[in-house]
């Protein structure tokens, strides 16, 4: 009898003992309480780091007329070496059949001379493809717009050529080269000394695009 009663005394003690450790641990805590309402699980904590390095966008430069045809390029390339104009080329490579394909061409109103037209001379030699992209006038006014006299009117061709290949390129001490913006040409863009001036024949307006002062 006196060990049932120490037994039950016993189991009594250590309920108490149970009941008590429960209500002192503290309850675990539920990771979904201590993030905010929208909170990323998995985001970062860390503080950005701040360098001095570009920030480069996934936005493509645009391409210049020597990125969309290497022959191009390679041609201006070979012409520069050996201080050659691409008429100067067109004399030493040609064949019967360009010489007389040049002759042939379609005459335009605007200019008579056959040996200043690169364009068509570029197609014939194969440095460019029929349809080959002319200039915008868009693109014409953004070069104008950054272009410094101090460069010259050499420069400026240069930097007009990277969208287009001149339609007649003169490089004599008046008109210094003329840029077709479509085939007729019903526009077109002309390059002097000391102007830029663009042409609309459909509209018959003209715009003078840039002007020494």
């Amino acid at each position: 009898m006196i060990k049932k009663r120490i037994i039950a005394v016993v189991m009594l003690m250590a309920l108490a003992l149970l009941a008590v450790s429960c209500r002192e641990s503290p309850a675990p805590a539920d990771p979904s309480a201590a993030a905010p309402a929208g909170a990323d699980e998995n985001a970062e904590t860390e503080a950005p780091v701040v360098t001095d390095e570009p920030v480069v966008t996934d936005e493509p430069a645009e391409k210049t007329i020597y990125d969309m045809y290497p022959s191009l390029a390679e041609a201006k390339k070979y012409e520069k070496e050996h201080e050659l104009s691409v008429m100067d080329r067109f004399y030493m490579n040609a064949t019967d059949a360009q010489w007389e394909e040049l002759q042939n061409a379609p005459k335009n109103s605007l200019f008579a001379a056959s040996v200043q037209r690169e364009r068509l001379i570029r197609e014939i030699l194969g440095d460019i493809p029929e349809g080959t992209p002319r200039i915008t006038l868009e693109q014409a006014r953004k070069i104008l717009s950054e272009y410094d006299r101090a460069e010259g009117e050499d420069a400026l061709v240069e930097k007009f050529s990277e969208y287009a290949v001149p339609d007649w390129n003169f490089g004599d001490g008046g008109m210094t080269a003329c840029f077709f913006l479509d085939d007729e040409p019903t526009r077109y863009i002309q390059i002097w000394p000391t102007s830029v001036l663009y042409f609309d024949l459909e509209t018959g307006s003209e715009e003078v695009l840039w002007n020494y002062e």
